[in-house]
């Protein structure tokens, strides 16, 4: 999946509160196969580099893969300046 196709999909997916647009409580590596990428939905496979996790304190979780990953922050902090930006009227 290309890029653009990528962050689409993640901005769908935060508008509908698929996807926090704020970091988890930390950020973990692993080092097996798991869930699928929560960027671009391709399953995350032992030989993904680097494939990390956000935790929330309420149990949810997201994976991606680091590109992926890369990514959904450029975008959801997009989303936050402009929140930002909103409450500073």
């Amino acid at each position: 999946m290309d890029e653009q196709r990528i962050r689409e999909r993640i901005r769908a997916r935060l508008a509908a509160g698929q996807l926090r647009p704020n970091d988890g409580t930390f950020v973990v590596a692993r080092t097996h196969s798991g869930p699928p990428c929560a960027a671009c939905g391709r399953r995350i496979e032992t030989a993904d580099a680097a494939p990390y996790g956000h935790h929330y304190l309420d149990g949810e979780h997201h994976w991606f893969h680091f590109r992926c990953m890369l990514l959904w922050a450029d975008e959801r902090i997009q989303i936050v300046r402009i929140e930002e930006a909103g409450h500073g009227r």
